[in-house]
């Protein structure tokens, strides 16, 4: 009885919390030519986003990065810089949707950092 219980246990419990992935991208091929990259500051500092292999204490794993201090410069650039993914579809999506990603400093002192995330009907910067 015991084995029964647990074996029905597991199936609700795998039903209930199972996920369906709509879309993901873990830029371990780095390539983000499906995604719409762009440099929206006066500056023009020639840093954008960018996919890359990053590993320092806090990362070992293929990243997208934008650079918002130039070390050789020793300039804080103050980007602008935009990462629109492609057009994800979520017409046949139902129940609660969830946006997922990880984020991190390559270097403790540079823990001031910040960034926004739009969820949009357009890719149109001006309208997000």
């Amino acid at each position: 009885m015991k084995k029964i219980t647990f074996i029905l246990y597991y199936l609700i419990t795998s039903a209930v919390y199972s996920q369906t992935v709509v879309w993901s991208d873990n830029f371990d091929d780095l390539d983000i030519s499906d995604w719409t990259i762009t440099n929206n500051e006066t500056s023009n500092d020639g840093f954008d986003w960018e996919a890359q292999l990053e590993s320092n204490p806090n990362i070992v794993e293929e990243v997208l990065r934008s650079v918002s201090y130039d070390l050789n410069g020793d300039v804080n650039l103050d980007p602008d810089n935009w990462a629109i993914s492609p057009s994800i579809n979520l017409s046949n999506a139902s129940g609660t949707i969830t946006l997922k990603w990880k984020a991190a400093s390559p270097d403790d002192s540079f823990d001031n950092e910040n960034y926004s995330v739009y969820i949009a009907n357009s890719s149109v910067i001006n309208d997000l």
